[in-house]
C-alpha cells in the first residue's frame, strides 16, 4: 500500500507541468500494477484465483476515488485487474496497445489523452511493472 501512495503521488507531481499547460483543474492518475497472473498460459496469461481476489480488493480500496475513466493494456491479466472496478462503476475499459515500437513515446501520449480527454477526473491505468511510466 505504501508502494501504491508513494508512485500516486510522484504521478501527480509529473503530471503538474502538462496539468498547468493543457489543464487548469487537478486530474488523479493512478497507475496500478496488473495482478498475479498464471505462469504457465503462454504470453498472455489469466490472473490466477489470487489475482481475481486482489482484483476485487482494488475496488474496495478506490471506492470513493470517483473514477471516470479505466485503461489496461492489451493483455488480458490488465484488463482482468480493471474488470471489477469497471463493473462497480459501470465503465469500459479502454484497451491500449502497448508494444515495443510505440513504448518510448507511450508515457507522454498518455498523459497527454488522459488530460485531454478526463481533465479534473479520476482515471485508472493498469500496467506491467517493466511498462509502468517513471
Amino acid at each position: 500500500m505504501q508502494r501504491f501512495l508513494y508512485l500516486l503521488v510522484f504521478c501527480i507531481s509529473c503530471l503538474g507541468n502538462i496539468n498547468a499547460q493543457t489543464c487548469t483543474i487537478p486530474t488523479t492518475v493512478i497507475l496500478v500494477r496488473h495482478a498475479e497472473k498464471a505462469l504457465d498460459q503462454g504470453n498472455d496469461p489469466s490472473l490466477t484465483e489470487f489475482g481475481k481476489a486482489r482484483a476485487n480488493q482494488l475496488v474496495d480500496r478506490l471506492t470513493d476515488a470517483n473514477i471516470a475513466a479505466l485503461y489496461a493494456t492489451q493483455f488480458k491479466r490488465t484488463q482482468e485487474t480493471l474488470l471489477p472496478l469497471g463493473q462497480r462503476h459501470a465503465l469500459p475499459i479502454v484497451v491500449l496497445d502497448v508494444s515495443q515500437s510505440n513504448w518510448e513515446l507511450f508515457p507522454e501520449t498518455l498523459k497527454k489523452h488522459i488530460l485531454a480527454n478526463h481533465c479534473g477526473k479520476v482515471a485508472v491505468v493498469a500496467h506491467h511493472s517493466n511498462t509502468i511510466p517513471r
